[in-house]
């Protein structure tokens, strides 16, 4: 004999239930329809920077391969679906480095179904491969100083964003990039530790700015920061290829229907 009380428990535990499950078929037809109603970006636009010479460093590979870039892409195009607008050569300063990417991000403009990616080239003469990093550090600790003869020792870059400990990440799919451009037959890895000197810091603030001037709509900022070894480790012509086929991977992993940004 069923008690009273236990059949109107079930009733109301299955109500609860039936409840649940329309609400979540309601919200996944929801984001269905939203994907299936944006259209995927047609095109990839992307500026390229990198860095002066510095201390230590008299002749930066990336000054040299940024500059060199647009004659090379002319004899080595990119896919239709991909465009370089913008290349430049930023100072190795925290000030000067984020005046001249504000500077550089007001002269672009970014169209109903666009990507726009910045891209920023750093060396790294330690290392011996191309360094794909994931992650930048809300933290300045500068090794000496830099072009401004400023050098900040353990301080947040910005402040409101929390301690020294927080880090931003790039939304670009890492692992694809990484599978693609070794299967190509380039030396690269990932990495989560850009240093706390000029690349950190100019990786961190523009991730911050593509987070923060991002409205909605038909387009996305993405950014990236790649570290690359001195011209004797790795040649100027392997580092153009590598920036090409870079390019290439991203327009191809970008315009996919399986690339999703939320």
């Amino acid at each position: 004999v069923r008690s009273p009380g236990n059949s109107m428990f079930n009733r109301v535990v299955a109500l609860g239930v039936g409840v649940g499950a329309v609400a979540a078929l309601v919200w996944t037809g929801m984001v269905l329809r939203k994907r299936r109603a944006r259209p995927r970006p047609s095109k990839v636009v992307v500026a390229l920077t990198g860095f002066s010479s510095f201390h230590g460093v008299e002749a930066n590979p990336t000054e040299e391969c940024v500059k060199a870039l647009p004659t090379y892409l002319r004899a080595n195009a990119l896919p239709d679906n991909v465009t370089v607008d913008r290349t430049t050569v930023l100072e190795v300063s925290g000030e000067g480095s984020v005046e001249s990417l504000k500077d550089l991000r007001n002269s672009v403009f970014i169209l109903q179904g666009q990507q726009r990616i910045w891209i920023h080239f750093g060396v790294d003469s330690r290392c011996t491969t191309f360094k794909l990093e994931q992650k930048a550090w809300n933290e300045a600790d500068f090794r000496c100083p830099d072009e401004k003869d400023w050098q900040p020792q353990k301080q947040p870059i910005a402040a409101d964003d929390g301690p020294i400990g927080f880090s931003k990440s790039t939304k670009l799919p890492i692992r694809s990039l990484l599978w693609a451009l070794s299967k190509k037959g380039f030396p690269v890895k990932s990495s989560n530790d850009p240093g706390r000197f000029v690349c950190n810091w100019i990786y961190y603030n523009s991730l911050r700015l593509c987070s923060k001037d991002f409205q909605g709509g038909d387009f996305a900022e993405h950014c990236l920061f790649v570290h690359v070894p001195p011209f004797s480790v790795i040649s100027k012509e392997k580092q153009l290829a590598f920036c090409h086929a870079l390019l290439s991977e991203l327009g191809e992993c970008l315009c996919s229907p399986s690339f999703f940004t939320w």
